[in-house]
């Protein structure tokens, strides 16, 4: 009679061996011949271990999910180290040479970094854009920059997210708004984000990301300790990231199936292509077309410039005119005062002179005449 637990459980392990070992026993009665060893029993053991190890790697296959635009980035990238020649996706690639072209007539191209991927952009300030020290708030001539940027990311393709990083030097900060650099450099990038958000931008695919100074480029000090300038200019930077992931099937495919528009055909010709002819240099229509587009972009923000150094001008004269008015008006109060205090300074020693300091009023001692 099986115990509860044998019921529940099934037979232990020491039930089961001696029971191999009586059905062992009753065949070599039977039969008066030792049993012999099979060399191939090991196989029965081989081939469940394997069947368990391809189920478990089928299970992690199962919950592993490739991204295969991350993954082409990756293989780019490794090509790219070995020596291969990789191609930058079209799009990104007009979107990136317009940005420079901003960037050279702003005239901080050696402060700004534009890295362009497969699918991705980034924008790297080291210094350029410049705060008001010890707050989150962009200078004028910076602030104008960035509107400039943002529009020129907006008007090319749909951006799918963007993330900003702000950085700050190891200078200490304490202030009521910003207790230290990891307050002012998130404050800082969300101050970049704000600006995006101004434009359009969907508020989910946005991100603000403050390092403080806990991820420098160079040395903030030597080895004395005394402080590099121009290591923290460069360490007081700003990052925004732009990633393309969607409306991007059509280039994708015709990068990897090789079937690009040409910028000879009559349809194409004096427009800026988004798609160039094979691998090598571009083409002296796409030349012209790229720089006819620089030229065009460049005159234009020169001539947003120029608008805006007139408004300020206009805004300073008149502003200068209503103080020199301001100045004359009050002169003119200031005489005025004096013209008053001269004549009340008159009336008052008239007034002395013709009653005494008795307060009796002098009268003539010769009687009035009889009529």
């Amino acid at each position: 009679m099986k115990n509860p637990s044998e019921k529940k459980y099934g037979e232990g392990p020491e039930n089961v061996i001696q029971k191999i070992a009586r059905r062992r026993r009753k065949v070599e009665n039977r039969t008066n011949t030792p049993l012999t060893h099979d060399e191939s029993n090991w196989l029965v053991s081989y081939a469940d271990m394997m069947t368990l190890l391809f189920g478990f790697f089928v299970l992690l296959y199962s919950f592993s999910r490739v991204d295969e635009k991350k993954f082409e980035i990756v293989r780019k990238d490794v090509a790219r180290y070995f020596g291969g020649q990789i191609k930058i996706n079209p799009t990104v690639k007009k979107l990136e040479d317009e940005i420079k072209d901003v960037i050279s007539a702003s005239g901080i191209d050696k402060k700004t970094q534009v890295v362009a991927r497969d699918s991705e952009l980034e924008l790297r300030f080291n210094g350029s854009l410049h705060f008001i020290p010890g707050t989150a708030k962009l200078d004028e001539t910076s602030n104008f920059l960035l509107s400039k940027l943002i529009d020129t990311v907006k008007r090319g393709i749909k951006a799918d997210s963007v993330s900003v990083e702000g950085h700050t030097d190891d200078s200490p900060i304490s202030s009521e708004a910003f207790p230290s650099n990891w307050e002012l450099s998130s404050a800082r990038a969300s101050t970049v984000v704000r600006e995006f958000e101004k434009f359009g931008f969907d508020s989910p695919k946005l991100t603000a990301k403050g390092y403080g100074s806990s991820r420098p480029l160079v040395p903030n000090r030597d080895s004395k300790g005394a402080v590099i300038p121009e290591n923290q200019e460069s360490n007081r930077r700003v990052i925004v990231t732009i990633a393309f992931r969607q409306n991007m099937d059509d280039a994708v495919n015709a990068m990897k199936t090789g079937d690009f528009v040409s910028a000879d055909t009559p349809e194409n010709f004096g427009k800026d292509p988004l798609i160039h002819v094979g691998e090598g240099e571009p083409t002296w229509n796409e030349k012209m077309a790229r720089e006819i587009s620089s030229a065009r972009e460049k005159l234009k923000l020169a001539e947003e410039r120029l608008r805006d150094a007139d408004e300020k001008a206009r805004a300073a004269k008149s502003l200068a005119e209503m103080q020199g008015r301001l100045k004359q008006v009050e002169k003119q109060i200031k005489n005025s005062e004096k013209e008053t205090q001269k004549f009340l300074g008159i009336t008052e020693a008239n007034k002395a002179a013709r009653y005494p300091a008795s307060g009796n009023p002098k009268r003539s001692q010769t009687p009035p005449k009889q009529q």
